[in-house]
């Protein structure tokens, strides 16, 4: 001014444009604020640590203030028995359990019942180590003691099938013979296979095996 480069009109003018740039900025900086807060205020935040397992909502899509956006499983992966009612009175707390999952064989223990009946169904906890966690609410093949009685059980090995009938191997007196033995169930015990045998062979018998 003083060189009367500028005149002092333009300079206010200036002055003023600078004036109106600045408010500009700080208006636009408060309302990013604004929306970098309800951005936050907007967050879903989960109440724990846990496997999300089902998501109702749509990406993009509007949601009211108490609606679920999705469901979290939390406190590990355990596997969950309905038993027919009839079976009830035979289930005992603490009781070994075998399941088959995925092929994979493995033991559990019956760790609670509950005692309400479900629709006819006795609900029960089965603890298991290295459960597969892969699905959740698979359907598994478990066995589990409803009920007690004596059974004559030989090796699977042991028994020897010809012409269609069932051989045992019995040693008596220093020599072996063959009985000719009708066999029930095969079942899988810790030790191995095992057949039952209804008739053929009585307790005391040595069974040879192969």
């Amino acid at each position: 001014v003083d060189k009367s480069v500028i005149t002092a009109q333009r300079l206010d003018q200036l002055r003023t444009e600078v004036d109106v740039a600045r408010n500009q900025l700080a208006a636009t900086e408060a309302q990013r604020s604004v929306i970098v807060q309800q951005g936050a205020e907007g967050d879903v935040i989960a109440p724990g640590d846990g496997r999300v397992l089902t998501v109702p909502v749509t990406r993009g899509a509007v949601v009211m203030a108490g609606e679920v956006v999705a469901t979290i499983g939390g406190g590990g992966v355990f596997l969950r028995l309905a038993v027919p009612e009839r079976h009830a009175a035979t289930l005992k707390q603490g009781a070994a359990i075998r399941i088959n999952a995925s092929g994979k064989e493995s033991a559990g223990r019956l760790a609670k019942i509950y005692p309400q009946i479900d629709n006819g169904r006795v609900i029960a906890d089965v603890e298991v180590d290295n459960l597969d966690t892969d699905f959740i609410d698979a359907r598994v093949l478990v066995q589990l003691p409803v009920a007690e009685r004596p059974a004559l059980l030989v090796p699977a090995a042991a028994v020897m099938t010809r012409s269609g009938i069932d051989f045992v191997r019995v040693a008596s007196a220093g020599t072996e013979t063959e009985r000719a033995v009708v066999t029930g169930e095969r079942m899988t015990r810790a030790d191995g296979d095992y057949f039952e045998i209804l008739t053929g062979l009585a307790a005391g018998d040595v069974v040879v095996t192969p």
